[in-house]
């Protein structure tokens, strides 16, 4: 997958075997690397920001991520994701 800095995707790669997965599934896939690629390129932007001299508390209140705090979410949601059932249908 391939965003720009706000995490609209410009090219989405979907592995053949990815296919066979509930439509579902595939979309909340697509949006969440969306939103987690957006969120990067906040962190991004913060450092950048920073050292240019920006105040930390200033980059907190427009609600830039550090890339700790990134990580931390990212770790957060790949635990829920992977909770979630991928499809109702069984095989028969």
């Amino acid at each position: 997958m391939h965003t720009d800095e706000l995490g609209l995707p410009l090219a989405v790669h979907i592995e053949p075997n990815e296919m066979r997965k509930d439509a579902t599934y595939l979309a909340s896939e697509v949006l969440r690397l969306c939103k987690q690629a957006a969120r990067r390129a906040d962190a991004d932007r913060r450092v950048v920001l920073e050292q240019a001299g920006v105040p930390g508390a200033f980059l907190d209140q427009a609600g830039l991520p550090s890339h700790r705090s990134i990580a931390e979410e990212e770790a957060h949601e790949e635990l829920e994701f992977e909770e979630q059932p991928r499809t109702w249908l069984r095989s028969v």
